[in-house]
Formats: C-alpha cells, structure tokens, sequence
C-alpha cells in the first residue's frame, strides 16, 4: 500500500478580521503591506462609519531591547498610514482617524474611539 499522506499544514490564521466594532489586519513581518482583503473590509467599515471618532493602532513587531523598539516605531507608524488612507480615500475625514503606534506585535486595527 502507499504511505500515509503527510498530515495538513495547520491553517494560517486569518489576515483580516471584521466586525461592526471594527477591523484587524495581520501584517507580515517587516511589511506594511496590507494583506489580501483588508481593503475591502477596511472601506465597508469606513462606509458604516464616516462621522465616528476612530483609532487606528499598529504594532511595528520589535523586541525587548530599546534599539529594536526605535527601529520597530517607524514600521509601526507605515502600518497605522496604510490602514488610515484607505479609510481617508473612502471618505472618513483624516480629522476623525488618530493613530497609536506601538514597537510590539505584527497587526493594526481600527476601532470606534470611546
């Protein structure tokens, strides 16, 4: 007989998630590319919300040493613009959107601010 199949990869998590509270997006490492439908859920957001306060934070996936924190901040901050001029060219006014960035974690999200 054959061998075994080899056992499934496990699935990848989901890049983009979505609800009416907000949007979370998981960059790859070192990218502030947004992945594949993340645009699509980042403007139904914005369409559902153009008058709403919002928040757009990112992590820039850095360590635990102070240097890889410095270098992490600048692609945390290219990962807050990304998901905020998606929400600006769909019509949310750049006056509603402030950012958070932040040297942790490999993701963003925009959320209804408090």
């Amino acid at each position: 007989p054959p061998p075994p199949a080899p056992p499934a990869a496990p699935a990848a998590p989901a890049a983009v998630t979505s609800n009416p509270a907000g949007v979370g997006v998981i960059f790859a490492p070192g990218s502030a590319e947004l992945p594949a439908g993340a645009e699509e859920a980042l403007r139904a957001f914005a369409a559902h919300n153009r008058t709403h306060n919002m928040v757009v934070s990112a992590g820039g996936g850095g360590g635990s040493s102070p240097d890889a924190q410095g270098v992490a901040l600048p692609l945390a901050l290219a990962r807050t613009r990304a998901i905020s001029s998606v929400l600006i060219a769909d019509g949310v006014p750049a006056s509603l959107i402030g950012i958070d960035a932040s040297a942790e974690g490999h993701s963003g999200v925009v959320r209804i601010a408090n």
